[in-house]
């Protein structure tokens, strides 16, 4: 049977997609004590965080005040016995168990109760059809297979929103295949899986599925992927920004002036050298979760990098919005000199040196940089020289480029496609 409070919750973030600003921001701040109060009282790690800081639960009136409160970061909590990150009256064994990626090389383990799971799904439900889904379409989604749920629940069995779940660890010509099978109305998957799937639909003559949305999340969501999937489908994909261990944060509507963010379920901050950014700035992204009381997130470092803009969104919801959001910390490319350059400037100029071959960026040190490159058909020997005296050109510093030709570029064990990885710290 379905719970009450599951209906009563979606309403409720249905309806507050019609709340003018003040009134969310007074949701958001109201949702916030209650989730410090109780973090406070039954969490063992913030209880001994907020006396080593001097400040009590009443101290934190509103968003304001948060910076009052240390950092937490995934190394602060990975080493920690779970009973001093969960809550004092919850049973793991009674939760669900969601794994990061671990594609920083530190899989975390994070718990949420039932109730707060539904609430997860219903965000990850407004996001959707907020983009065109109805409750009755057929969904396929192209991603992990170890997150693929083990049974469907009741009312898919009536017909309410039908899943099926394809691996994005599978070669992109058989998932096309599984695809064109389900013919979908919506289809939902990584943004390097929907891109090298559109790629192959590209090539095909027997493709004749029409979805009406293309929904991604989980990764960076590049400007190439957008053109591809536009061009073959003739619709424009639109993004989702999650994290594992904060939920669903912010997403794109069909007007893509920048991405909602969620605040009636999540506090952001957009934070460069220890302050708030300013709007247009770059800043790391800190996240605060207003739903989960079994394992709470307050101020957790997800490791990525956005901007966030004072514009409206045309559609009229309320909600704040990102910019843009430019990748992954980890993934900006430092240069000898201590500039920061974005992943996303990097794949430009890629692309315009090499066009549409397949391409990994790695850097190891601030002078050492190794492009992973899968040779396209006019792929020429000289071409190498050529793109290492261009990309030292551009980004004028004494930079070492070596080219590795390889056969494949290989996916993360999560099946994601990180095109930029860079193990060098950077200021952001």
């Amino acid at each position: 049977m379905i719970n009450p409070k599951t209906v009563v919750n979606f309403y409720n973030l249905l309806k507050n997609q019609r709340l003018d600003i003040s009134q969310l921001r007074e949701l958001q701040n109201q949702k916030l004590r209650k989730i410090i109060k109780h973090a406070y009282d039954n969490v063992i790690y913030y209880h001994k965080l907020f006396d080593s800081a001097g400040i009590l639960p009443e101290d934190i009136r509103s968003v304001n005040d948060l910076h009052k409160i240390p950092i937490t970061t995934k190394s602060c909590l990975r080493d920690l016995d779970i009973r001093e990150i969960i809550s004092k009256n919850a049973r793991p064994d009674d939760c669900i168990k969601m794994i990061t990626s671990g594609e920083s090389g530190i899989p975390f383990e994070f718990y949420l109760g039932p109730e707060e799971y539904d609430y997860w799904k219903l965000l990850l439900l407004r996001f959707h059809m907020a983009n065109g889904m109805r409750l009755t379409d057929k969904c396929t989604v192209l991603a992990y297979p170890l997150r693929f749920p083990k049974n469907k629940r009741w009312f898919q069995r009536l017909g309410v929103l039908r899943h099926i779940y394809i691996s994005a660890l599978d070669p992109a010509k058989k998932y096309t295949d599984k695809i064109i099978k389900s013919n979908p109305d919506v289809i939902l998957g990584y943004a390097s899986a929907l891109k090298l799937f559109a790629k192959e639909a590209e090539k095909r003559k027997d493709i004749n599925i029409r979805p009406k949305s293309i929904l991604s999340s989980g990764e960076m969501l590049d400007s190439e992927t957008r053109f591809i999937v536009k061009k073959t489908f003739g619709i424009q994909i639109a993004d989702l920004y999650s994290v594992i261990e904060t939920g669903p944060i912010a997403w794109e509507c069909p007007f893509h002036e920048g991405y909602h963010i969620n605040i009636d379920s999540v506090v952001l901050e957009c934070v460069k050298n220890g302050k708030i950014a300013s709007y247009g700035e770059k800043g790391r992204l800190i996240c605060t979760n207003l739903f989960n009381f079994t394992m709470p997130m307050i101020r957790y470092s997800v490791n990525d990098v956005a901007v966030l803009t004072k514009k409206t969104c045309s559609c009229g919801r309320g909600f704040p919005l990102l910019e843009k959001i430019e990748g992954r910390s980890l993934d900006f490319i430092t240069l000898p000199d201590d500039r920061v350059i974005s992943p996303a400037v990097i794949l430009i100029m890629l692309r315009r040196l090499i066009g549409q071959a397949q391409h990994k960026v790695i850097q190891k040190e601030k002078d050492k940089i190794l492009i992973q490159l899968v040779p396209g058909k006019n792929f020429r020997e000289e071409s190498i020289a050529s793109l290492k005296r261009e990309m030292q050109k551009e980004l004028n510093a004494a930079i070492n480029i070596d080219v590795e030709i390889v056969e494949e570029i290989k996916k993360s064990r999560s099946g994601k496609m990180r095109s930029v990885i860079s193990e060098v710290a950077n200021n952001l």
